[in-house]
């Protein structure tokens, strides 16, 4: 028996060579060159033999189209030919006189200066005047006859003109027809053999008439080898050891005259076979030289490699502190290790500048208070920054990837907020509806970003919300006019009662005088009291408002203040009355202050209380703090004007011209007052109707001595 140990371990040693990357990349390289070679190779020799076939049909339907082309060019060239000679004047004149000698040498010049082989002139009933060259037949000037091709015997045999006729410009009315030919003989064809560089065989309904060919039967051959190609007649024919494609085509549009198209093809069947062994001489050496390299290159990478993939997967993992390190003597693939490290040095300080800098571009645009957004090329928003969001109330995630038209809705009917986006550079005020549906006024400036990322964003734009700037203007607009209207009138009224005082003082009783002087008094008072208000808050506009409060009896501040403004009351027929509780305590009050703050209550109240009307000014005491509250029986406050009543130029809605009167100061000035001596201000509704504005002022402290001395000063008579 054979021993089979030795088969088994060479099995063995072959399948553990195999499992080897190293094994595997040679086998794999020779089997891959090989099936390349087989897959590029067969189909190339097929290919190439396949284009340089059709490249040689090429050319022969080329020469074809470009021989009838000629023979087209010979019968345009008659037809100018026939033309030009209809339009001779002197044959006109000839024919007309019926001189038949003059004529016939007339057209004998004619025919030889245009190198024709006959001219003929033709009758309307088909007979023939006279003719020049070839001799032909009566039957040539026949109606029913072709007027392209024109076929007779003469003495050298069967001949084939190329003929072409037109009408001769006479006066006569028998019509003349001028006929002139060109013989389509063996000249011609080598004329076009000459000019396509292939063969021209002429037939006539079958019939060989001439052939380029030196031997004539050539011509014959090449007929008996053609064959019905599809829409085509074509052969393959062998002359005197020659190759021959030729193909069959249609002259002149006129059925039985054709030409046969011969090409020699014995160079380009040479040139297939030089390139057919070329290209397996090529692809022998590549399969040769790739199988040899693969072996090498395989066992070269192959250490190297593993080393790169445990590198590539510590970087994919995440693990960019450890460096790449290669050991091999490929400068390639030594050189792709120093790539892959110097990718993992750079990509981990760009990653670590990147976070750097996306945390400082965050903590940024959450800090500038203006909002920032892009806008692609059609519309849609790619960023909403966060004081995008603080303004609008919308969430970036809600409005990203939407219309900015959907997001922000002019709160015009009919705008959109596309179109009035500002050129570049520019600003626009814009006014929307925010999430929360109020209207804001944003102050939108525009750029266009450059470059454009990632084709993503186009515009980007910067707003502001200026809702309150817009409402300061308008107010401050409105407070000039009114400051305008409200120094007008009392200073009219003034130097009215002062013109009527100096012109008629001897003229006035007692309580006319009484009345102007109250007049001119209530308006000292109310210039007065405006004259306050617009100090007192420029002083809270700049800082410098100050208040020096200190024990004050509220009683004779309250009764005080009642004193100033009675007569306004009176004017307006409106009682004041006034609740006091019988012990009341001293308050820490700036008694100027307080009764500022006073004089604006009942004045307030005066605007819109109707006549004969009350309004109630009350103190009550709560605990360590005094209530002081002025009560009238007027519309009331609404609830969504509490909010901004106590607000610099803010006016109540009444609807009266009367209560619309003033600068819109007093109420902002009692806040800053009532305030500053550490109380409170406010307006609740009046049981049964009517407003109650009340403020507090702490109790003073009884154990301040200077407190003691002012309640001694009281009790002296």
């Amino acid at each position: 028996m054979r021993d089979v140990r030795p088969v088994e371990r060479l099995i063995q040693w072959l399948r553990r060579r195999y499992q080897s990357l190293s094994a595997r990349m040679v086998l794999s390289s020779i089997v891959l060159v090989l099936l390349s070679a087989a897959a590029i190779g067969i189909p190339s020799i097929w290919l190439v033999q396949n284009q340089i076939d059709v490249q040689a049909w090429s050319l022969v339907d080329q020469g074809a189209e470009f021989a009838r082309t000629l023979y087209n060019d010979q019968e345009s060239e008659l037809i100018n030919l026939a033309l030009i000679t209809s339009q001779r004047p002197t044959l006109a004149a000839l024919v007309q006189e019926g001189n038949t000698d003059f004529l016939s040498d007339y057209l004998e010049e004619l025919r030889i200066a245009a190198e024709l082989n006959l001219l003929v002139l033709c009758q309307s009933d088909g007979n023939m005047i006279a003719s020049s060259g070839d001799p032909v037949n009566g039957n040539i000037c026949r109606p029913s006859e072709s007027r392209s091709i024109y076929i007779h015997e003469d003495r050298t045999g069967r001949r084939v003109d190329l003929i072409a006729s037109q009408p001769l410009e006479i006066d006569s009315r028998e019509k003349i027809t001028i006929i002139v030919g060109r013989s389509l003989s063996t000249d011609i064809l080598l004329k076009i053999a000459a000019q396509t560089g292939l063969q021209q065989t002429l037939l006539i309904d079958g019939s060989i008439l001439g052939t380029s060919f030196d031997d004539p039967s050539s011509g014959i051959a090449i007929l008996n080898d053609e064959e019905e190609n599809g829409s085509r007649t074509t052969g393959t024919t062998t002359i005197g050891g020659i190759p021959y494609f030729s193909t069959r085509v249609t002259l002149l549009e006129t059925p039985g005259i054709e030409t046969i198209v011969s090409l020699p093809v014995s160079e380009i069947a040479a040139a297939r076979r030089d390139l057919t062994r070329n290209i397996l001489a090529g692809i022998s050496l590549v399969v040769f030289v790739g199988s040899f390299m693969g072996v090498l290159l395989s066992r070269a990478i192959n250490r190297p490699l593993k080393q790169l993939a445990w590198a590539a997967t510590r970087i994919e993992r995440g693990n960019l502190t450890k460096p790449v390190a290669i050991s091999t003597h490929l400068r390639e693939v030594a050189q792709v290790g120093y790539a892959l490290e110097d990718a993992r040095t750079a990509l981990h300080t760009t990653l670590k500048e990147l976070s750097d800098e996306k945390a400082w571009v965050d903590h940024l645009l959450e800090s500038i208070v203006e909002g920032i957004i892009t806008l692609d090329k059609n519309g849609r928003i790619t960023y909403f920054s966060p004081g995008a969001e603080r303004i609008t109330g919308w969430r970036s995630e809600e409005v990203v990837s939407r219309l900015c038209d959907h997001v922000f809705r002019c709160v015009e009917v009919g705008e959109r907020f596309s179109e009035q986006l500002p050129k570049p550079g520019g600003h626009q005020k814009i006014r929307i509806w925010v999430a929360s549906g109020r209207q804001t006024t944003l102050a939108v400036t525009g750029a266009v970003l450059s470059p454009q990322r990632n084709g993503r964003a186009r515009i980007a734009l910067v707003l502001r919300d200026v809702s309150d700037e817009e409402a300061i203007r308008r107010l401050l607009g409105d407070f000039l006019a009114n400051m305008t209207h409200e120094f007008r009138t009392p200073l009219a009224a003034l130097a009215a009662s002062i013109e009527l005082l100096i012109d008629q003082l001897p003229d006035l009783s007692k309580e006319e005088l009484e009345e102007l002087l109250n007049s001119t008094r209530l308006g000292v008072l109310g210039l007065q009291t405006l004259i306050d208000n617009l100090l007192e808050g420029a002083s809270i506009e700049t800082g410098q408002f100050r208040v020096s409060p200190h024990a004050a009896d509220l009683e004779t501040i309250v009764m005080e203040t009642i004193g100033v403004v009675h007569p306004l009351a009176q004017k307006y027929c409106q009682n004041l009355v006034v609740d006091l509780p019988d012990q009341l305590p001293l308050v820490n009050a700036d008694e100027r202050r307080i009764g500022q703050v006073l004089l604006n209550l009942i004045s307030n109240s005066v605007k819109f209380n109707p006549p004969e009307a009350e309004i109630r000014i009350s103190v009550s005491q709560l605990s360590r703090e005094v209530e002081v509250s002025v009560t009238d029986e007027g519309p009331g406050v609404p609830d969504e004007e509490r909010v901004n009543l106590f607000r610099r130029f803010v006016h109540r809605g009444s609807g009266s011209e009367r209560a619309e009167a003033g600068a819109g100061l007093g109420l902002s000035v009692v806040k800053a007052i009532v305030e500053a001596h550490g109380g409170r201000v406010g307006v609740r509704d009046a049981p049964g109707g009517g407003s109650v504005f009340w403020f507090t002022l702490s109790v003073a402290d009884v154990n301040n001595p200077s407190l003691q001395k002012i309640r001694s000063d009281e009790k002296k008579p």
